[in-house]
């Protein structure tokens, strides 16, 4: 979507106004909500939504900006999008965030702080920040791991979320490693992982480890971190699929 463009005044003010306001959750089944921040306020909140990262004006440029729709997702349930620049060419830029259901109450929050310039915090904690969510007593990275658990529920699946084991390498050492979803079905075993930006970032890493798997017979199929937050029945359909043709 073309980045939206100044044309009055008065619609400059009308969207800085907005800009300090959030909208209702809109009326879907994952509660999403929406708000809309000039760029030095949304810088904030994402460095409290991803304290490990380091947010930049650079960064929003070359990969919201700079992208064919204006826009971004991460596998966390945010997503980002450039609206343009209301107040004319020396003012801040608008943006959107939308912000899933898995984040709402704490979001809600550090955005009034971040607005009225109190002292804010993190939404993920840095003492959990390897497993910053649950569901159903289960850990998980991300809220797109939970979309697919909860999609594999309803089919009646059953599977094992954030599974580490002890494996041997072809050097004979044994390692440790953990797989995202070790999923059991018709009487065979495979693995599903969700590939995140942030937490799949050495594919060579991650493809050796998928051999390690793969010699002793656990075949791994990945699926990006937006294929899972934005259609986990998709998915989970096309994952269950490649039992029958194993």
């Amino acid at each position: 979507m073309p980045a939206a463009t100044h044309n009055s005044s008065a619609s400059a003010s009308v969207a800085l106004t907005v800009a300090s306001t959030a909208t209702p959750a809109l009326a879907s089944p994952s509660q999403i909500v929406v708000y809309q921040m000039q760029t030095t306020h949304l810088l904030k909140l994402l460095s409290r939504i991803f304290p490990t990262w380091s947010c930049t004006p650079q960064w929003l440029q070359a990969k919201v900006r700079g992208s064919s729709t204006s826009s971004y997702t991460f596998a966390q349930g945010v997503w980002l999008r450039h609206i343009g620049v209301p107040g004319g060419s020396r003012k801040e830029h608008l943006w959107e965030i939308k912000i899933d259901s898995v984040f709402t109450q704490r979001i809600q929050t550090l955005y009034e702080q971040i607005i009225n310039n109190q002292t804010v915090s993190t939404v993920i904690s840095s003492t959990n920040s390897q497993y910053p969510y649950t569901h159903k007593d289960l850990y998980y990275r991300s809220p797109a791991e939970i979309k697919i658990a909860q999609a594999l529920e309803k089919r009646a699946v059953l599977f094992f979320a954030s599974a580490r084991c002890r494996i041997p390498s072809r050097n004979t050492l044994t390692e440790t490693k953990e797989v995202d979803f070790l999923v059991f079905y018709k009487g065979s075993t495979r693995i599903l992982e969700v590939d995140g930006r942030e937490y799949h970032q050495d594919r060579e890493k991650d493809y050796k480890r998928d051999r390690m798997f793969d010699r002793q017979g656990l075949v791994t199929t990945r699926f990006s971190g937006s294929e899972c937050l934005n259609n986990p029945d998709e998915v989970v359909e096309e994952f269950l699929g490649l039992f029958r043709v194993a």
